[in-house]
């Protein structure tokens, strides 16, 4: 079973899917945790992912609409 879960931050996407997790005994696999965990930790993975961070950001910043 693959699900993909998309949403706003602090749209429950990690809350659902701990609790799909749970119910389906499926892995629940957060790709924001594993990239902050990569940028806290300075890896190249975490490089590459900052930069991209940090341009939506400024575009957010530039257009609010987003």
């Amino acid at each position: 079973m693959n699900i993909l879960i998309f949403g706003p931050n602090g749209s429950g996407k990690g809350t659902q899917g701990a609790i799909i997790q749970k119910k389906y005994n499926v892995p629940h696999i957060e790709s924001g945790a594993i990239f902050r965990k990569n940028i806290g930790q300075g890896t190249e993975l975490g490089k590459k992912a900052k930069t991209f961070i940090d341009r939506v950001i400024l575009y957010r910043t530039i257009s609010p609409s987003l």
